[in-house]
């Protein structure tokens, strides 16, 4: 049977394999430890189940679970070797990364800062200051092959067969499709093949949830009236999109023969800004 020693009043007690337990009554009766320049160098508050350092009242605040007063340039450090990394980590569980759903990290190895969410990497910054994102909403799309004699008179969706890259994977069928709300930067730069000077006008546009953002092109008015061989159609917006709000880049052609291709050397690309 284990030996338990009672201290002072009863609120302390060691055992008979030295552990000590102060408070095991759960008496309301605070802990403080007392340094050279400070009266809460070590402070609980029991009444309140906080832990305050430098403070004498660390239920005053928010997040109160332990609060650490500090004066100018004061704070913690985390001390490692040159070629180990630090955590603070975040956890909802104790198996895989529930153990660490959020997490800041520094990697001493390479002198880079990574804040991570959802148990990934979210943002990281290296040892020069560059931030980068990896799972940042951000693609770049073009054709898998030529759009030939698009027909007139109705809204034709540009396919892009080809991604050339897809970050975050929000892109697919000729579709941007938003993970998030935000502010979203959409360009494209199509090269159009074979503008009909008969026709009336051409619009090249984004067609999101939201709204369409348009081009409009009149052939008629230049190359003095001929058709145009090889014409850019350019156009870049800051969108406004909800979450899952879609974009794809569309043509219409007023009028005219149907004998306009839209070419592989056109691309569509966006990346989620703000």
């Amino acid at each position: 049977m284990a030996l338990t020693k009672v201290i002072g009043n009863g609120l302390g007690a060691v055992t008979q394999d030295g552990a000590a337990t102060f408070n095991e009554g759960s008496a309301d009766v605070d802990f403080r430890v007392e340094s050279n320049g400070n009266t809460h160098m070590l402070f609980v508050q029991a009444g309140s189940d906080c832990l305050g350092i430098k403070t004498a009242s660390p239920n005053d605040y928010y997040a109160d679970d332990l609060v650490l007063t500090v004066p100018d340039e004061g704070g913690m450090t985390f001390v490692t070797g040159t070629t180990h990394a630090n955590y603070i980590s975040f956890a909802d569980g104790t198996s895989g990364n529930a153990a660490y759903r959020g997490f800041l990290k520094y990697d001493h190895n390479n002198d880079r800062m990574t804040f991570g969410t959802s148990g990934n990497s979210a943002i990281e910054v290296d040892s020069t200051g560059a931030v980068t994102k990896p799972l940042q909403p951000a693609f770049l799309v073009q054709p898998a092959s030529a759009q030939n004699n698009m027909s007139v008179g109705s809204n034709i969706t540009i396919v892009f067969g080809t991604e050339i890259y897809d970050q975050n994977g929000d892109f697919s069928s000729n579709t941007f499709t938003a993970p998030v709300t935000g502010k979203y930067q959409l360009s494209f730069a199509l090269r159009v093949d074979q503008l009909d000077a008969a026709s009336d006008y051409y619009n090249f546009f984004f067609e999101t949830s939201n709204r369409s953002y348009f081009y409009l092109f009149e052939p008629n008015l230049a190359n003095d009236g001929a058709d145009i061989t090889r014409f850019p159609a350019v156009l870049s917006i800051l969108a406004d999109m909800d979450a899952n709000d879609t974009v794809t880049v569309r043509m219409f052609q007023q009028s005219g023969s149907a004998v306009t291709d839209i070419i592989t050397d056109s691309y569509f690309s966006g990346y989620l800004v703000c």
